[in-house]
């Protein structure tokens, strides 16, 4: 388990990294694609992000980059298909997962109580933070049990906010560099990843 953490909070960055740097020499190429290639792209992102390979950040700055904010509606789709993908993936491999956690830190039992009678808010704001791993929060979600119309629709609403300004950040770059490397939003990007957090622990802990 804690490789397949592991692999999913280092393996995404590594993955924009690299792929930015070939993704430069490609953009005009990228830019003449038409319909059925951009539906093509999103088909196989809902695969890449559900196993953690291509982080969604990076997905919705190409995104804006190349089709402006008309893509929002694509890129969605393709985040509640990976999300939906990464669910199912995960229940079949965190089977005890959250009892083991419990027999080996008991207190833990009362977080893990009220995670399931807010599922659709811890799912929210689990997905709100633009730096929580997308693939890791499915496998966390999946593990805490979360009902799957609880992950679907609270996955969602959280996703909006993040998704529409990353497809908007990429979609005002005036180069690909600078939607592949982006500099824009980081402060708020770290401000809403420490609120949702805190108000994560605040919202899931067990009362005295």
């Amino acid at each position: 388990m804690a490789v397949l953490m592991a692999w999913m909070a280092i393996v995404p960055i590594g993955t924009s990294l690299v792929s930015g740097y070939f993704l430069l020499g490609a953009e005009e190429l990228i830019a003449n694609m038409v319909t059925w290639q951009w539906l093509l792209f999103y088909a196989c992102t809902m695969l890449t992000m559900a196993l953690a390979i291509t982080p969604t950040t990076y997905i919705a700055l190409l995104s804006g980059y190349f089709i402006g904010m008309e893509s929002l509606i694509g890129v969605v789709v393709a985040y509640q298909g990976a999300s939906l993908l990464g669910y199912i993936l995960a229940r079949g491999i965190n089977r005890g997962f959250v009892d083991q956690i419990i027999s080996y830190y008991p207190k833990s039992a009362g977080y893990f109580d009220n995670v399931l009678d807010k599922q659709v808010m811890t799912t929210l704001l689990a997905r709100l933070s633009p730096a929580l791993p997308f693939a890791l929060m499915n496998v966390v979600l999946s593990a805490a049990k979360i009902r799957l119309a609880s992950f679907f629709w609270g996955g969602l609403i959280g996703m909006l906010p993040r998704t529409l300004f990353f497809v908007w950040v990429g979609s005002q770059a005036h180069q690909l560099r600078d939607a592949v490397h982006y500099d824009h939003g980081m402060i708020a990007s770290i401000v809403l990843t420490i609120a949702a957090i805190y108000a994560t622990f605040l919202m899931i802990k067990p009362k005295p």
